[in-house]
């Protein structure tokens, strides 16, 4: 069972280094630790030097994803795991983005405020703004979805990350539903029984609705602040243009009576 669990991790594991080789080969820094941790579990022989040796970090991870492929699906699991201790960032990033392209087509069926998640990817600068003008301007909540995926599709890994965090401000609840999927998806369940790590998971997804409620509730005191603060401007200008009338009526009748005296 271990054995079938971790062939099954290698294989998962293998299919997101192989989606996102060309930005694993751009973004990766910690290559000469992974190239040496390869090395040490015996996954890397005579390549070792020459990876290391190459002048850039670039030159470096391509040359480690070369000799993986070659090694096969353990190397490629082992190079997955890797990434996941020096990168784990990225590679949060990376299996937000490999979730929402899997499951692309539901997704876009549920997803109703695209031009919310727009304008906030846009302020994250993860989208241009002329993806961010076609989704606006698209008629309809799925025409509007399939433009803002479109634009998700220029911006790879990171602007599908966005996309999945944006989901939990701008649609809470299914973004709490496709992080149960995500889970059991990764974890490779196909029913309801609980995986490592679930419970942890599930306790920080009710911190961060916690945390995203208390926003909102600041947010909501902030616009009353303001719609308070407007009110008062709204009175105070009326107020003064009651007594400008007022002043004006004065001043008339000083004309008035001055017009009169002279007479």
């Amino acid at each position: 069972m271990g054995m079938e669990k971790d062939h099954q991790d290698f294989a998962k594991g293998g299919e997101l280094v192989k989606q996102f080789k060309a930005e694993l080969t751009e973004r990766v820094k910690e290559t000469r630790r992974i190239a040496k941790a390869l090395l040490t579990q015996g996954l890397m022989g005579n390549e070792y030097k020459a990876v290391v040796g190459s002048s850039s970090s670039h030159q470096r991870m391509a040359g480690i994803l070369r000799v993986v492929e070659e090694s096969g699906a353990r190397a490629m699991g082992a190079l997955y795991r890797l990434l996941l201790e020096h990168e784990p960032q990225m590679m949060q990033e990376m299996e937000h983005a490999q979730f929402v392209s899997k499951i692309k087509e539901s997704l876009l069926q549920r997803l109703t405020r695209a031009e919310a998640v727009a304008n906030r990817l846009l302020e994250e600068g993860l989208l241009s703004e002329t993806v961010y003008f076609n989704v606006s301007e698209a008629k309809g909540v799925e025409r509007r979805a399939h433009m803002l995926w479109a634009g998700l599709e220029e911006g790879g890994a990171r602007a599908k990350d966005g996309f999945y965090r944006a989901l939990l401000h701008c649609q809470p609840l299914l973004y709490r539903e496709l992080e149960t999927e995500r889970l059991m998806w990764m974890c490779g369940m196909t029913g309801g029984a609980k995986v490592n790590g679930w419970d942890r998971r599930m306790e920080e997804l009710r911190r961060e609705e916690k945390k995203l409620l208390l926003e909102r509730e600041q947010m909501q005191r902030e616009r009353e602040e303001l719609a308070r603060a407007r009110a008062e401007v709204e009175k105070a200008r009326e107020e003064i243009e009651k007594e400008k009338k007022q002043l004006g009526l004065m001043k008339g009748k000083l004309i008035d009576n001055s017009n009169n005296n002279n007479t």
